[in-house]
């Protein structure tokens, strides 16, 4: 443990299930300005199933990315709000199902100011 952080539980239950969200910190810059480099974003691990132009942790091999994840037959096309990045797209074909996973739904992101 890191840190603490505090929600209201009726705020938790509103965005999700509060027994499966975890907080990640976010390293670096392809989800600006949106999503900025050190904030914190909690996931819902409970929303795996991608719902078009939302964020989602996507595990792809060893790598997490917080992305928009849009899904087509076979692949996820993960797109980044900085439009510096290209978009990924990740085979999900049954052989590389275990190396390309969505973690969860990004709910709600916080940081902290100078």
């Amino acid at each position: 443990i890191l840190r603490h952080y505090a929600f209201r539980w009726d705020f938790l239950h509103r965005k999700g299930n509060p027994a499966r969200m975890v907080l990640l910190r976010v390293s670096g810059d392809s989800m600006q300005p949106r999503i900025l480099h050190n904030d914190v974003v909690l996931i819902d691990q409970s929303q795996s199933d991608p719902v078009p132009g939302r964020i989602y942790a996507v595990g792809v091999e060893d790598m997490v990315y917080l992305k928009i994840v849009n899904a087509m037959p076979g692949k996820l096309i993960l797109t980044s709000v900085n439009p510096d990045y290209a978009p990924i797209e990740a085979d999900t074909c049954e052989q590389l199902a275990d190396l390309v996973r969505i973690i969860g739904r990004a709910v709600w992101v916080g940081r902290e100011l100078d």
